[in-house]
């Protein structure tokens, strides 16, 4: 983002809205209207941006296309407002320390804060109860115009940077199920794979982070070369539920029968059951619990051969 303006890959990355979709609706409804770059490409406002997470909320509860986007930014909120709400959830005090110091720019102390925390917490804690939460409150946040595309990109930077430091000290305890981390194709959001690590990691698991963005052959390959029990992905709240669901569909007829996708983060859990070798989390906190059941019904399938 420079001078006030979003790129269409950004654009894209925060909403979950391909850049097809985009250019489509600009032919199609007359918005969104981006202005050109030097270079020629299409650059956002801050208020088309705002405008097209509204649309992206309507689209996700059900509304058509052509029923939301032609409509102006008063239209689109008095329509997100009778959208169906969530019960509240009352914050823990850390939660509303860190986002006020984000959201009043004070980038250091917000840093120093997520590492004290970090230290007097412990990684388990600080992971479900600060992180978790705070993922939620600042989307929200971005949502309601609280907070700048450098927010997020601060936050995320500084508390990926704390979760890898963390994962260097268990690296060395390792015992199965092997894991592998990543998301597929078009899934940008990075953060909650190193979560899941982390957790993973104090159950002692062998957790391998193969990176963002890996298509479905790498993800086979992988699995089968390196004898993977689990293959674990995250999806963001902005990635299309249609576009997920086809995707782990395919992905489980390729993997080997004997490996078990997890899937966690976002809106998955709209999903339903898809197959029997596809487990959803609805929670991060699940994880513990989950490699328990596995490792336990592992070795009962051992005594069982035996």
């Amino acid at each position: 983002m420079h001078d006030g303006k979003i790129s269409i890959g950004e654009v894209e990355r925060i909403t979950g809205l391909s850049k097809d979709l985009l250019r489509t609706w600009e032919r199609r409804y007359g918005f969104p209207t981006p202005v050109r770059s030097e270079h020629d490409e299409r650059e956002y406002s801050r208020e088309d941006l705002d405008r097209l997470i509204t649309i992206k909320r309507l689209l996700d509860n059900g509304l058509r296309p052509r029923k939301v986007v032609p409509l102006s930014s008063a239209e689109l909120s008095l329509l997100a407002a009778e959208l169906p709400q969530g019960p509240s959830q009352k914050l823990p005090d850390t939660v509303k320390q860190a986002l006020a110091l984000l959201q009043k720019g004070n980038i250091e102390q917000f840093s120093d804060f997520l590492t004290s925390a970090l230290i007097s917490q412990g990684l388990d804690r600080f992971v479900n109860e600060l992180v978790a939460p705070l993922n939620h409150e600042i989307g929200e946040s971005w949502f309601r115009g609280e907070i700048g595309v450098f927010h997020e990109h601060c936050y995320t930077s500084r508390v990926e940077a704390l979760l890898f430091r963390a994962n260097s000290f268990l690296d060395e305890l390792k015992s199965p199920p092997k894991v592998l981390l990543t998301t597929v194709c078009g899934e940008l959001h990075y953060l909650g794979l190193l979560m899941v690590r982390a957790v993973l990691s104090m159950e002692k698991a062998d957790a391998i982070l193969l990176g963002p963005q890996l298509p479905n052959n790498e993800i086979k390959a992988a699995a089968e070369q390196l004898h993977a029990d689990i293959v674990a992905l995250s999806f963001s709240s902005y990635f299309p539920l249609k576009r997920a669901h086809q995707t782990l569909i395919t992905l489980r007829d390729e993997l080997p029968a004997a490996t078990t996708i997890w899937v966690g983060g976002g809106s998955v859990h709209e999903l339903g059951v898809l197959h029997e070798g596809i487990r959803f989390f609805s929670d991060i906190a699940q994880l513990p619990r989950a490699v328990a059941d596995w490792r336990q019904l592992r070795k009962q399938t051992h005594s069982y051969k035996q």
